[in-house]
């Protein structure tokens, strides 16, 4: 429930739901749960602009997901994880989560943390000064993304239009 929150924008209502999960999930010794909730909340927190608690969470489930082998939450994480790095210059330790994020998301066959990753890669590159490479994934990403039929296809469209305009 806190996630859906989360992608409707009610963060403040998404971060009660994932706190309350997480208390539960920690109660019951669910670590699956637990570090999915963690994931969550760390992105509420990147979406409201806390860089540290965000990071601080993400290694908190990373910890979990890394220990016990959940990869697609840790695949997941990773890409999230890489993007909230991007935003505080973190450059170089951004571009070695997501390469773990889609090398885990190739191994586990999930198209659509591969099609984030990638996505995120694009993002990297075009930060970076580098709109060939940013191009290449961008164009990858939204291939998987209109395949999947997933909202992210529209988030790489309006990068493609932004990097196209730069080169």
């Amino acid at each position: 429930m806190g996630y859906a929150y989360c992608c409707i924008g009610l963060q403040e209502k998404a971060l009660e739901y994932c706190l309350q999960g997480l208390s539960i999930s920690r109660d019951i010794g669910d670590y699956y749960g637990e570090s999915s909730a963690l994931s969550n909340i760390a992105l509420i927190y990147n979406q409201c602009g806390d860089y540290a608690l965000s990071i601080q969470h993400y290694k908190q489930s990373l910890k979990i997901s890394q220990k016990l082998k959940i990869l697609r939450i840790e695949s997941m994480t990773l890409c999230r994880f890489a993007i909230t790095l991007i935003k505080i210059g973190s450059y170089s330790e951004s571009l070695e989560k997501l390469q773990q994020a889609e090398l885990i998301s190739l191994q586990i066959g999930s198209r659509n943390i591969q099609a984030e990753a990638l996505k995120a890669l694009a993002d990297l590159h075009k930060v970076l000064g580098q709109p060939d490479i940013a191009l290449q994934y961008c164009k990858d990403a939204l291939l998987i993304a209109e395949k999947l039929n997933i909202p992210l296809a529209k988030e790489c469209k309006i990068l493609l239009h932004e990097i196209e305009y730069i080169c």
